[in-house]
């Protein structure tokens, strides 16, 4: 019995319910920034509930997966706060999860490499530049936020450069002078289009390309999560397949060459996913252009130097994620951020993000027995609630005071604790070892 070392779950003692009502806390907190939180309750699993690490992370994953289809849930019927279209940017998903995914399978070898103090005290660091960054964003914003009240008044924000026609008596809309077009967007509201400068304004066939396209926006692109679970369920299959190094499925031996090339080949499989997908926005970006889309300030565009750029960024994310055995989550929200992205598509995003890595996680952690299914199902729920009840307060909170900024205060909230946590945790860990214990380092088939 893998958990013969640990109690069973009824009945709870002081223990549990300290670990419990701390989890709790963490992802009330997390639930706005849509990050998990996933660094901050391994720790209480393991300091409070008295799990192993092997085991503490897998609870961990299943809690978090609990609180990711409740984020689901919440964000689907969301709009974009400054579009007609979902608040989840699926071009944003195609691009960063193929580089992410490549990232985690080196870091996670790398892990297996380095001394775990070495890993720890390295995460404690990176986790508190990414606070201090990302908090010092939401204060900027809130600042911008509270000037822009005070200017004029809170008001519902529209596509850059459009404004709604007014109808006249007669019910149709006004003259138009020779740089503007009307567009009829999907939300019905009739729109006038600012002509570039010594550009030809849109033929009628591209007029009506143009609405077609903003239609299509206006809902959940199906065929691009397809795309993206296709993507997913190579990669849990390849993970199944390599086993969990002292056990394969298809009798794969850990160091092997079979072993190394099902370990490794996740890589070519999700980087000709990131070719696909790069293709994809590279056309719609050139449509787009040929169109003169209505791009919002906060949109990212997708050109040859972006498709690119970012994707790299994202696979030094996933090294820092498999490396120090942290969800996406934490590392995706902050950069988001950082590339400019509005605060409610970045949460929304990284949020759906991380339902796609639980899943396939969870899926693993179970099939290698690692799971705790008795303290399993109660921190699913425990997940699920607490996320639900998390989304509906940040909300509330938001709408009453026309803000974003608590949303980067979440995330950057999440992070900060998560790193005193882990810095924390370490030093309980190690205060009694010699310098020799704390840099040995685990086997890669243990």
């Amino acid at each position: 019995d893998n958990f013969a070392y640990h109690k069973k779950l009824w009945p709870l003692n002081g223990w549990d319910y300290a670990g419990i009502i701390g989890s709790g806390v963490g992802l009330l907190i997390a639930a706005g920034g849509g990050i998990g939180g996933g660094s901050i309750i391994v720790p209480l699993y393991i300091l409070l509930l008295g799990f192993n690490p092997k085991h503490a992370i897998p609870l961990s994953n299943l809690t978090i997966l609990g609180g990711a289809i409740a984020n689901l849930l919440f964000n689907c019927p969301k709009r974009h706060p400054k579009a007609d279209r979902p608040v989840i940017d699926w071009d944003m998903i195609l691009i960063m999860e193929p580089s992410t995914i490549a990232g985690a399978v080196i870091g996670s070898f790398m892990s297996k490499f380095l001394p775990e103090v070495v890993i720890t005290t390295l995460l404690s660091i990176v986790l508190l530049l990414m606070a201090w960054r990302t908090l010092t964003k939401g204060v900027k914003l809130w600042n911008e936020e509270t000037e822009q009240q005070e200017r004029a008044g809170i008001e519902m924000t529209r596509p850059a450069g459009y404004a709604p026609v007014q109808q006249t008596p007669t019910g149709t809309p006004p003259a138009r002078g020779p740089q503007q077009q009307l567009l009829l967007g999907p939300n019905g509201v009739m729109y006038q289009v600012p002509g570039r400068e010594g550009s030809p304004m849109l033929a009628p066939d591209d007029q009506e390309e143009l609405e077609d396209l903003l239609e299509d926006e206006a809902t959940t692109p199906w065929k691009k999560v397809g795309l993206i679970i296709l993507c997913f369920l190579g990669c849990i299959a390849l993970t199944l397949a390599k086993g969990s190094g002292s056990y394969s499925p298809i009798g794969v031996t850990c160091g092997s060459l079979p072993f190394w090339l099902v370990s490794l080949a996740s890589i070519p499989w999700v980087i000709a996913f990131a070719a696909i997908f790069r293709c994809m926005l590279l056309d719609s970006t050139d449509d787009k252009a040929r169109l003169n889309y209505p791009f919002v300030d906060t949109d990212i565009e997708w050109n040859e130097d972006t498709t690119v750029r970012y994707p790299m960024v994202c696979t030094i994310a996933g090294l820092f994620a498999g490396l120090f055995g942290v969800g996406g989550g934490i590392v995706k929200g902050p950069l988001m951020l950082e590339m400019g992205v509005a605060p409610a598509v970045a949460s929304a995003t990284a949020a759906t993000m991380i339902l796609f890595t639980t899943s396939a996680a969870t899926v693993s952690f179970s099939v290698f027995g690692l799971l705790d299914w008795d303290y399993g199902g109660i921190l699913f729920v425990l997940g699920f609630v607490c996320t639900m009840i998390g989304q509906i307060g940040l909300n509330a909170c938001m709408k009453s005071m026309g803000r974003e900024s608590p949303i980067v205060f979440s995330i950057g909230l999440v992070v900060l604790i998560s790193a005193f946590l882990v810095a924390a945790g370490t030093w309980l860990g190690h205060k009694n070892e010699t310098f020799g214990q704390m840099m040995k380092t685990e086997s890669l088939c243990a």
